[in-house]
């Protein structure tokens, strides 16, 4: 080893032997622990599997960990399964999913598994829309962690990146990939990303007749980003770039949030909105509301109170035909020939809707729905033909 102005220089051999055991750390057959639930998790525990099939000097086993499935809708009547599991059937996984819903459940059973794994093998940790923090000792107990975001990080951090992407008319976006933080959410170092990916190319392939209905835009996006975050999983992994922090350097993209989507998001503001942002809301959101005025009472006859029922927008597009243009936004008039409402939007705009359900009752056509008005409404307000 020689030295020049008293600083020491490396060997060059010595820097490839470095750089050899890096590469042959991260080429260690992994165990993976894969962290998903939604749609959006699919097609990377595919990828995974694949791998394991076909390059097991990549991937040697891959263990699900889900959510537990959930009894929901009236009277806890429905069971909702996490699709990850229909998918690890079809696939023909071998061991059951963990079901984890808490900090404390991932550690019981996590913490086991990991330390069981082979000295031969690197322990993985992926989770893809999983939502829940994995803590920090089942990721220390790891040999490497990463999350499949559907974003260009550090733009849109958070639980909501597609929808922020729609609501805010975004042109392209994409999927990184990024370790896992112990502490937060999507503070990891971005390990890989895809190119640029235009919004409008993903909605035109996913355009049918079907695609005025609520969270079309969303579920589009979800199986097209779905689909890229697998083949970039499935490249990070063959080529080990996860062993490679810092390899992607700096970024041309903004941080920002994509903050939890609330209910209130979901309420259309006839006055302020076109029809084409209620049609972006209702495709990026899944049904939207407006609210009815009714008479107070079980019979709807007082005139003297008044209450406001919810109304379901659940597939409606933007129109050419127009009511009266010296209307009130919010104004509906019913079209029985083409059986759509036609509504009054901000700017001259007009909005058919196609399918809607008043508060407390099944869906139902627009002829339906302003055939039954004076009974859900009462004499006056049934004639009353606009939304608030």
């Amino acid at each position: 080893m020689t030295m020049f102005g008293g600083v020491c220089a490396i060997p060059r051999v010595l820097v490839l032997q470095a750089r050899r055991c890096v590469a042959t750390k991260a080429l260690r057959p992994l165990d993976v622990l894969y962290f998903g639930t939604d749609e959006f998790s699919v097609p990377s525990l595919e990828a995974l599997c694949s791998l394991q099939q076909t390059q097991p000097s990549v991937v040697s086993s891959v263990q699900l960990v889900s959510r537990s499935p959930k009894w929901c809708g009236r009277q806890r009547s429905q069971l909702r399964v996490p699709p990850v599991y229909a998918a690890a059937e079809r696939l023909a996984m071998p061991w059951r999913p963990f079901e984890c819903d808490s900090g404390d459940e991932m550690r019981q059973q996590l913490l086991p598994w990991l330390q069981g794994c082979s000295p031969d093998h690197a322990r993985m940790l992926v989770a893809v829309s999983f939502g829940k923090l994995i803590p920090q000792e089942v990721i220390g107990a790891a040999d490497y962690s990463l999350n499949v975001h559907p974003s260009l990080l550090p733009r849109y951090k958070g639980s909501a990146p597609i929808q922020h992407t729609l609501l805010n008319g975004d042109a392209v976006t994409g999927v990184s990939i990024q370790t896992l933080h112990p502490e937060k959410f999507d503070r990891g170092e971005v390990v890989a990303r895809t190119p640029e990916i235009s919004v409008e190319s993903m909605l035109s392939e996913a355009r049918t007749a079907a695609t005025h209905s609520g969270g079309w835009m969303t579920r589009a996006l979800i199986d097209k980003l779905g689909r890229q975050g697998a083949r970039l999983l499935s490249d990070v992994l063959v080529k080990g770039t996860y062993a490679q922090p810092g390899a992607l350097g700096t970024t041309q993209y903004e941080s920002s949030w994509a903050r939890t989507i609330k209910t209130t998001d979901k309420r259309v503001d006839f006055a302020q909105q076109t029809a084409s942002q209620v049609c972006i809301r209702l495709g990026a959101l899944g049904p939207v509301f407006a609210f009815k005025v009714v008479q107070a009472g079980k019979k709807r006859k007082s005139t003297a109170h008044l209450e406001e029922k919810r109304v379901l927008i659940h597939e409606a597009e933007e129109t050419s035909m127009a009511g009266d243009v010296t209307a009130a936004p919010g104004t509906f008039t019913l079209d029985e020939e083409q059986n759509v409402l036609v509504v009054k939007c901000a700017g001259d705009t007009w909005l058919a809707v196609r399918s809607l359900q008043f508060e407390a009752f099944a869906i139902e056509t627009p002829v339906q729905f302003a055939s039954r008005l004076s009974k859900r409404c009462g004499s006056i307000q049934g004639k009353n033909m606009q939304f608030v």
